[in-house]
């Protein structure tokens, strides 16, 4: 079958369609990948902080080997405290970039 310009048209029709159901818009992020609002900066840096807060919390684990609960509840926070921080940096670059949350 040989595609024509009403299935392309179609397709076109249904890319933008799908991509603003998973646009959003965001007050304090610049939608562009070379420019930032100082807002956006100082949320940036809140989150590498938090980051690297978890990677504190791991290491405090290593300290606590003899206490088994306070190792493994150091562990625990310091882990979920890097991924939260992972994750809102990436959705922050992916508002950025203009890109959809799930890609089909």
């Amino acid at each position: 079958m040989v595609p024509t310009l009403q299935d392309a048209n179609k397709r076109q029709k249904y890319d933008r369609e799908s991509r603003a159901k998973f646009e959003c818009n965001s007050i304090f992020i610049f939608e562009d990948i070379h420019e930032s609002f100082i807002l956006e900066g100082i949320v940036a840096s809140i989150l590498i902080i938090l980051s690297s807060m978890g990677f504190l919390f791991l290491y405090q684990s290593s300290k606590h080997i003899y206490n088994k609960k306070m190792a493994d509840t150091f562990l625990a926070i310091g882990g979920l405290v890097i991924i939260i921080g992972f994750v809102l940096l990436q959705n922050m670059l992916r508002v950025k970039m203009k890109l959809p949350l799930f890609e089909s």
